[in-house]
């Protein structure tokens, strides 16, 4: 059986750790089909570590320098991250409404938590109208 390395909770993003745990995990996993590439979206949205999530969708963490706040933001905006982007971990389902996970950078024995900043590859509006897509009505989740 396949590992799910997501906790189970709405609002605990999937594992931002890229270490050698992760490596190994991803190792067992036999993939038999080639996936084409993720196209890049028209119009991209950022969002930095512990901000809210402006939409569902999948994010990706990029390496971009981060945006400052301070009263002369208010004025000047912040430069807005620019291609090619240097992809820092692993895409995430992010929901919208929640804050922004950070990365966890593990070195050695240590892990340390850094801010980040995410670009949105895919943004979910399939639940918008408030219905069930067809390929997931199927479904069943146990009650706690």
């Amino acid at each position: 059986s396949m590992p799910i390395l997501e906790t189970r909770y709405l609002e605990d993003p999937a594992p931002t750790t890229y270490n050698s745990w992760l490596l190994d995990e991803l190792a067992d996993i036999c993939v038999t089909n080639k996936f084409e590439l993720v196209p890049d979206p028209i119009d991209s949205v950022f969002v930095r570590s512990n901000e809210i999530t402006p939409y569902s969708g999948i994010w990706e963490p990029i390496d971009a320098e981060p945006m400052k706040i301070s009263l002369l933001t208010l004025f000047v905006k912040n430069k807005i991250p620019q291609p090619p982007f240097k992809i820092i971990g692993t895409m995430n389902y992010l929901h919208g409404g929640s804050k922004t996970p950070q990365m966890t950078v593990s070195i050695k024995n240590e892990s340390i938590d850094s801010n980040t900043m995410w670009r949105l590859i895919w943004r979910d509006d399939r639940y918008c109208d408030g219905t069930i897509p067809q390929e997931e009505q199927n479904y069943s989740f146990k009650s706690t």
